[in-house]
């Protein structure tokens, strides 16, 4: 889809102008937590509802504008001050020049064994990296050794710097199991499926999208996916010997994560027992959506005090999905305030 920034796409869809109004500051506000302002093509993109035809956009941006949403140049903002348009600008800059990086640690990655695929996500992928961000992936790996890819991608990852970036693996999904659970079923992991950018198997990469084909719910105007491809599958002769070391190597990882979670956060690792799984090991969003719907309330309430945007925020960011305790949260405030606000 080839966006113009002062053109959407015409849709034959109709919505409501209220919904629309509430998806278009959704979606800025979603920007403002992560001190990113967008484009209109960003806007069609990354709305909640299917785009409406460019008039119609124009005039709900223009009745907007009482509620705190500017225009600065080619981007929109909820935020009053140019400091989040001049750090836009400057993290897009640095985005780009990383991406050689970037590709070359993914693709080092996708060295290593029984990785069959790897997509760089995160703020790399969205182009809102500073210098020192991490490099954050993605990595399918082949069915049955899911634990044994993952102790090799993280024993890289502790040794390896590139260019003093930290290569940061923290999603880990078998070909043979690509659908993520209903916990991760939401807005944010939504836009990083989208956003993501296959480094190796990119055909693998469209058919975990094509898996995940629930994100389009939030992002209907997501691109469209791929053809399918069929999974490698080990051989029978190789099984038997990878489950014991993948048992082996699942336990040594799951209590070192747990001593981690221990000693960070205060608590007992039952949240691992759903984030690791023999085919899946899924990030522990907890204290990362806390903040981001704290701060999303916030600025949604000092731009549209009557919450007629609750229905939609309710559905994007599910309240079921969002628990931390209070040691977490305080650790997930400070990790964002130092690096998204500064």
């Amino acid at each position: 889809m080839n966006l113009k920034d002062d053109q959407p796409p015409a849709s034959s869809s109709s919505i409501d102008n209220q919904e629309l109004k509430s998806a278009v500051l959704f979606t800025l506000a979603y920007g403002a937590v992560f001190r990113h302002p967008i484009t209109v093509a960003e806007l069609c993109r990354f709305i909640p509802v299917p785009t409406p035809p460019a008039a119609v956009l124009a005039r709900a941006l223009e009745d907007l504008a009482n509620q705190g949403v500017r225009r600065s140049g080619s981007y929109w903002t909820l935020d009053r001050d140019n400091e989040s348009l001049h750090l836009r600008e400057r993290r897009v800059s640095q985005s780009r020049l990383r991406w050689p990086t970037a590709i070359r640690a993914a693709r080092l990655v996708g060295r290593l064994p029984f990785v069959q695929a790897v997509a760089v996500t995160g703020s790399q992928a969205a182009n809102n990296a500073d210098a020192d961000s991490d490099i954050d992936l993605m990595i399918i790996a082949a069915p049955g050794r899911l634990w044994t890819a993952r102790f090799f991608c993280k024993l890289l990852s502790r040794v390896a710097r590139f260019d003093n970036c930290r290569v940061c693996p923290n999603y880990f999904v078998s070909s043979q199991a690509l659908e993520l659970p209903e916990s991760q079923h939401n807005y944010y992991v939504a836009r990083e499926i989208d956003q993501m950018k296959p480094a190796t198997g990119a055909a693998l990469v469209a058919e975990f999208r094509k898996a995940n084909g629930w994100y389009r719910s939030f992002l209907p105007n997501a691109e469209p996916d791929g053809p399918p491809v069929t999974p490698a599958r080990p051989s029978r002769r190789n099984q038997k010997r990878s489950a014991v070391s993948e048992r082996v190597l699942f336990h040594i990882q799951f209590n070192l994560a747990a001593r981690y979670v221990r000693r960070i956060y205060g608590v007992g690792s039952d949240a691992l027992l759903a984030a690791f799984l023999p085919d899946q090991q899924i990030s522990i969003l907890g204290g990362y959506l806390q903040f981001i719907y704290t701060a999303l309330t916030e600025r949604l309430i000092n731009a549209q005090n009557d919450q007629s945007w609750r229905d939609l925020f309710d559905k994007l960011l599910p309240a079921n999905q969002i628990h931390a305790p209070e040691q977490e949260d305080r650790e997930f405030r400070a990790w964002f305030q130092d690096t998204y606000v500064g």
